[in-house]
């Protein structure tokens, strides 16, 4: 009986449980979070995750362990490169080497910006003692702050540098506050390893060194002349690790062999200003989306038709839960008032985190040059939690203008509906950016596919592979790594359009080449608006060029690569003895909608045609 009543009581507790969890709003705020984030999980590589992600095949090619290998690209960067930023180079290349596929990078993007929003809420609590500011951050940036740019974005691309800042500066300031309530030495010594790691990551965690006798002003009950010299004693540790490190940094980049643009500084003070407002600006929620509309290249266009068209039932599913949460907490907590002394301290880390990174970026010749309206560069990132927090209390000043009743309510409805467009915006900005990012991806993807289908099997050591298209701009030392992996055999890669430029700069005129005798290749490959695409490879026997492009090709050891289900057979010119005579041949397939061809004897090259889905009676000869 005794053991019939426990275990009833245990299913009850544990009934209860699992229905106050379901209950607890942050429950559902966790999945409102998920479901905003939920792109990075369709991204792949871009910018320089692009090259990264190379790191076991760079290891292998030269033959070093992780650790041999991060010391030569702290070797690079620091000592060539003149950037003192060892933190930064650990987080990049044990990132890859530990998330060494595409899913689990994509795993590892969506936990970061997840630790990074949830660190910085956890802060403003810290410091705010408000669950208002705490909520307001862990819905809002979600919902109207979490938006992918189509330049060089700090969301899905740049290994997490960005949010480890983040969680660097976010930690560093709550031990901080640990130690000024509790005077233990350990939250200190931790708050101030934080703040270093933080400088060694990048150089935006410099300015805001002033953040930290802030933070001593703002929490200590002193007088004013007693809380100006705490400060300042207070944040001592910081000052001198700061110090230290620029003077390190310093050093670095004057004694730099190799140049690097972005450290170049221009003290124009128009063109200061100007990248200044370009750089603030783009971390605005709907600017950077707005921008498209206005882009060509990205075919976005924006009436309320189409939005209402392009809205998906996701889309209208966390809306519904964005709506829904932002009722509950604003019913809750809307008279909560906020710490007076930690509102003080946000507000001037939120006016630091606007004004520092941005300056920094304006002050680089490399941006100043760049940007363009409505793009920003990945500090934007950090520039969004400090408009969040100042967007907060800005509403808070203003709605305290209406009293209660109908105007209140008018207006607190009206900026309701306006969040919510904005955020159903953001949602669809976020898929279309997504969307011409991956398109330029597919053409990366396509390559390795046929890659992996064995189009570069069996070309000989030291051979020369000519590529007709290229899916990042490697520097040709991680090119020639990447295909000597792929071909098994140590090879040397140039673009073809590198080399007719150079051919008809040293020439002067139209040239042609013969590799009869020469082990030279070329491989091309290219994708369709359907996402559909082909690679081919080929060992060249000719090779003709003018001042702009190929004007004769001909090869050996054709082989084709074919994704999608528009085409079965391909049309090429092969040499019968006598002449070029087009043949056609079916494509034979390799695995799930793709397909693969070979052409034996010398074929012409620039006679490649994809045939449309043909009878298999007519894949003979015509």
């Amino acid at each position: 009986m005794e053991n019939n009543q426990l275990n009833r009581n245990s299913y009850t507790f544990k009934k209860t449980s699992i229905k106050n969890f379901l209950a607890n709003p942050d429950f559902f705020l966790a999945g409102f979070v998920f479901l905003c984030f939920l792109p990075v999980l369709s991204a792949y590589y871009y910018g320089d995750d692009a090259t990264s992600h190379y790191i076991k095949t760079f290891m292998h090619q030269e033959n070093r362990t992780l650790f041999q290998y991060i010391l030569t690209q702290m070797d690079y960067y620091i000592l060539q490169v003149g950037r003192f930023y060892p933190a930064h180079i650990w987080h990049r290349f044990l990132t890859f080497y530990i998330f060494d596929t595409i899913e689990l990078y994509r795993l590892f993007n969506l936990v970061m910006n997840a630790l990074a929003l949830y660190s910085f809420a956890f802060m403003v609590k810290t410091f705010s003692d408000s669950k208002k500011l705490y909520y307001a951050v862990l819905l809002f940036f979600p919902a109207v702050f979490f938006f992918l740019t189509r330049y060089d974005d700090a969301i899905t691309s740049y290994y997490m540098f960005i949010q480890m800042l983040v969680v660097y500066l976010s930690f560093s300031l709550i031990l901080l506050k640990k130690y000024i309530s509790t005077g233990k030495r350990w939250y200190l010594a931790v708050s101030l390893v934080l703040y270093i790691l933080s400088l060694l990551t990048y150089e935006s965690s410099y300015p805001l060194l002033l953040v930290y006798p802030l933070a001593v002003f703002y929490l200590s009950d002193l007088p004013v002349k007693e809380r100006l010299k705490k400060s300042i004693t207070g944040s001592m540790p910081y000052i001198i690790a700061a110090i230290v490190c620029f003077g390190i940094y310093i050093y670095f980049s004057i004694n730099a062999t190799a140049e690097y643009h972005g450290i170049h500084f221009n003290l124009d003070v128009k063109r200061i200003i100007v990248t200044f407002f370009k750089q603030v600006i783009a971390a605005f929620p709907v600017v950077p989306h707005a921008c498209l509309i206005f882009d060509n290249q990205f075919n976005f266009r924006f009436d309320f038709n189409n939005a209402i068209n392009n809205v998906t039932v996701l889309d209208l599913v966390t809306a519904i839960i964005f709506t829904s949460l932002l009722i509950l907490f604003y019913k809750r907590y809307r008279n909560e008032d906020v710490h007076v002394k930690g509102k003080r301290f946000l507000i001037f880390l939120s006016i630091l985190l606007v004004v520092c990174p941005s300056l920094i970026i304006s002050v680089s010749i490399k941006y100043q040059q760049g940007l363009i309206w409505g793009l920003g560069y990945l500090t934007i990132y950090i520039t969004r939690f400090g408009l969040l927090i100042l967007g907060f209390f800005a509403y808070e000043k203003i709605i305290s203008a209406f009293r209660e009743g109908f105007l209140r309510n008018l207006a607190n409805s009206a900026i309701v509906c306006i969040l919510i467009f904005v955020h159903l915006f953001s949602l669809q900005g976020n898929r279309n950016v997504l969307y011409h990012k991956n398109q330029a991806t597919h053409a990366r993807l396509l390559a390795e596919q046929a890659i992996d289908a064995g189009l570069l099997d069996g070309i000989p050591e030291n051979s020369i592979i000519y590529l007709g298209n290229i899916w990042y701009d490697f520097p040709s030392f991680s090119r020639n790594k990447i295909f000597s992996e792929a071909c098994g055999a140590r090879v040397i890669t140039d673009t073809m359009r590198n080399f007719i430029d150079e051919s008809f700069k040293n020439t002067g005129e139209p040239r042609t080449y013969l590799y009869n005798d020469y082990n030279v290749y070329y491989f091309h490959f290219n994708k369709f608006l359907s996402n559909t695409g082909y690679a081919f490879s080929a060992k060249l026997n000719t090779l003709s060029v003018d001042e702009k492009n190929i004007t004769e090709m001909t090869g050996e050891n054709f082989k084709l690569f074919y994704s999608g289900e528009e085409c079965s057979a391909v049309d090429i010119a092969v040499w019968d003895g006598e002449d070029f005579v087009i043949k056609r041949f079916p494509l034979v397939p390799y695995k799930y909608r793709t397909y693969v061809a070979e052409v034996p004897g010398v074929v012409d090259l620039e006679s490649i045609n994809l045939v449309n889905k043909v009878k298999a009676s007519l894949w003979e000869p015509e």
